[in-house]
């Protein structure tokens, strides 16, 4: 596309300079304007397609990008249901004040029994 767009222009830009010669007749000039106008013509429509192929390729780049960072975002949030331990099951902060119930201590008396039996 962008040879196209080069050539286009290229071509557009050669029929302007015998147009624009002072010594050249006036049907010569008119002939070389009209091409001039149909290559521009068409060197804007090429611009149009370029920038609406770049705008629907930046669309689908941002739409992969969301849709990789949302499933980033879903595998932490899994990662983080997998590896934290349910509410019961959480060690507590020493430093920190209980709240509500916890967890039983051990039985003293199981304690000992451990102890005696070796």
């Amino acid at each position: 596309m962008a040879v196209q767009m080069i050539a286009t222009h290229e071509a557009a830009i050669e029929c302007l300079r015998p147009a624009i010669v002072a010594d050249g007749s006036y049907n010569g000039m008119e002939v070389y304007l009209k091409h001039a106008e149909r290559l521009l013509s068409i060197y804007t429509r090429q611009t149009a397609v370029l920038e609406k192929h770049r705008s629907r390729e930046a669309r689908r780049k941002e739409r992969a990008v969301r849709e990789s960072q949302d499933e980033g975002r879903q595998d932490t949030a899994t990662e983080a249901l997998i590896s934290e331990p349910p509410e019961g099951d959480r060690p507590t902060d020493p430093g920190r004040r209980q709240t509500g119930l916890s967890a039983p201590s051990p039985s003293p008396v199981r304690d000992r029994r451990i102890v005696a039996g070796r």
